[in-house]
This record gives C-alpha cells, sequence and structure tokens, in this order.
C-alpha cells in the first residue's frame, strides 16, 4: 500500500490485521508495508540476510508493484484493485494481472466481470477472485437516526464518471420525489484534493 490515501491505507492494514487474528495455524505474519513499490522493492537484499523477515503472501493494494512480482517470486501475489478500474478496460491476454494468484474485488458484479473478461478466460487463468467488501460496507448495520425524515440527498461517493447515468438518476430522484430531492456525486479525489 502507499500512505498517499487513507482508504486504501486502511485497507493494507485491515488485511494484516485480519490475517494476523486468525492465528499461526490458519493465519499469517502479516505486515502492511505503507510505503512505494520501489522503496518495498529495496528491502529485497535485507532479505537475503539470515533470519530475515520474508513475504509469504504479498497483498499489492491499488496498485500492482511488478518489482515485486519478479523479486519474490515463491510468494502468493493477491491483487485487490480497491476502487481503481480503468485497468479492466485495457485487460490484454499476458497482461501482468494474470500473474497474480488472486484477485480481491468489492463488489460481486466486479468479481463476475472478471472472471467473465475475455482477456482471463483466454488466458485460462487460475486467478482465484474473492469478494471481499470491506472498502464500503456498511457491517456495523448502521441506520438513519431519523427514518421517517423526509429524504434530501440520494448519492455515490466514488471516482467513478458516468456522466449518464448520474443524469439518469437526476432525473429519476428529482421525479420520484416531486422536486424535494437531488442526486449528488461526492468524488473524493475532489474532495481530498486540499489535502496534497
Amino acid at each position: 500500500t502507499t500512505y498517499k490515501w487513507t482508504s486504501f491505507t486502511q485497507r493494507g492494514r485491515q488485511l494484516a490485521r485480519g490475517l494476523r487474528s486468525l492465528g499461526p495455524q490458519r493465519g499469517a505474519d502479516a505486515r502492511a508495508w505503507n510505503a512505494s513499490c520501489r522503496s518495498w522493492c529495496w528491502e529485497w537484499s535485507k532479505q537475503k540476510l539470515p533470519g530475515a523477515w520474508v513475504p509469504d503472501v504479498i497483498i499489492h493494494v491499488k496498485h500492482m508493484c511488478s518489482c515485486a512480482i519478479l523479486r519474490w517470486r515463491d510468494a502468493v501475489h493477491v491483487y485487490d484493485p480497491v476502487d481503481i478500474i480503468e485497468w479492466q478496460k485495457n485487460l490484454r491476454l499476458g497482461d501482468p494481472i494474470t500473474r497474480f494468484d488472486a484477485m480481491l474485488l468489492t463488489t460481486s458484479l466486479a468479481v463476475r466481470d472478471m472472471r467473465e473478461h475475455p482477456s482471463m478466460q483466454a488466458a485460462g487463468s487460475n486467478v482465484s477472485m474473492f469478494w471481499l467488501p470491506i472498502h464500503h460496507s456498511n457491517f456495523h448495520d448502521m441506520r438513519s437516526r431519523d427514518p421517517s425524515a423526509e429524504v434530501r440527498t440520494v448519492g455515490t461517493h466514488t471516482i467513478h464518471t458516468d456522466d449518464k447515468l448520474y443524469a439518469d438518476l437526476s432525473k429519476t430522484v428529482e421525479s420520484v420525489s416531486a422536486g424535494r430531492a437531488r442526486f449528488q456525486h461526492l468524488n473524493p479525489n475532489k474532495l481530498f484534493s486540499t489535502t496534497e
């Protein structure tokens, strides 16, 4: 993971914590590396020293670290794109993604899309796909403080822009609510731009 964006730094830590909590029999000595790919790969030389910690599994969160795939060939490599999807439309036969052992995807639709992707099928890929809805899930079963209150805003919080979909949603929300509610797209890239 990297230190730049809180969401996937948190996700990396959650994955590591979850694997450690399973204990030595079912889990792993998982650690979250919150730095760049280049600095992670500099660690490779240290891992040749006696008694050094060597990863059995490397989970690439948000970005693929190609040098880690090359240097730790015996490790299991897992890719968790979180909310990055640009690579999907450019996915071709021989793509680095086909070198991963598994992918963690945030929606069941993403799992289906990847399993049915022509390049993944043509490669005869044995990349396992798992649905891991940690990122924006409601596992604490949070509810509105006053469910009888009138809905004023319906929205989505994502970096993905789909102008046609958002236009249709705006019309639908306005129509269904008789003009009393509106649709809003909250783009975290714009919301947090002042913190960079």
